[in-house]
């Protein structure tokens, strides 16, 4: 699985580690995907580029205006250290308020009729080390996925 990121700077900044998505087959908790830069309109003989392997660590619908009833939320996945950083910081957007990330948002999905009610699925996600691609949990994990 994939997961198309904009902008190589902000994924790779270590305080992005959540992102919200519309998606047709959600991912669940535990699957890892590959963060790319490109998922379509790749030119006749191009190649996807792929930022990182990452881990979904907690996938949750919600509305998508709850960043802005919620725009501190800690991190909500076991073993983690909270957080008092904001959610459109966490999404990589430090210099936007919650309202104008909705507005770009929806801006971005405009043929998709988004509202501030839409629901959308909200993830945390981790970078998964290389040193962790050949462990066997990892392959154990890939194993049930497939």
């Amino acid at each position: 699985m994939s997961m198309c990121v904009k902008g190589r700077e902000r994924f790779f900044n270590p305080n992005t580690n959540v992102t919200r998505r519309i998606h047709k087959r959600p991912f669940v908790k535990g699957e890892h995907f590959h963060a790319i830069e490109k998922g379509q309109g790749i030119p006749k003989g191009g190649h996807q580029v792929i930022y990182a392997e990452c881990k979904i660590v907690s996938a949750e619908w919600e509305p998508l205006g709850d960043i802005i009833k919620r725009p501190y939320r800690g991190i909500t996945w076991e073993g983690a250290v909270s957080s008092n950083r904001s959610e459109v910081d966490r999404e990589g957007f430090p210099d936007l308020t919650p309202e104008q990330f909705c507005a770009m948002v929806i801006k971005a999905h405009s043929g998709k009729h988004l509202t501030l009610e839409s629901p959308v699925l909200r993830y945390e996600y981790v970078h998964v080390r290389e040193e962790d691609l050949q462990s066997d949990a990892f392959h154990l994990t890939q194993n049930k996925l497939e």
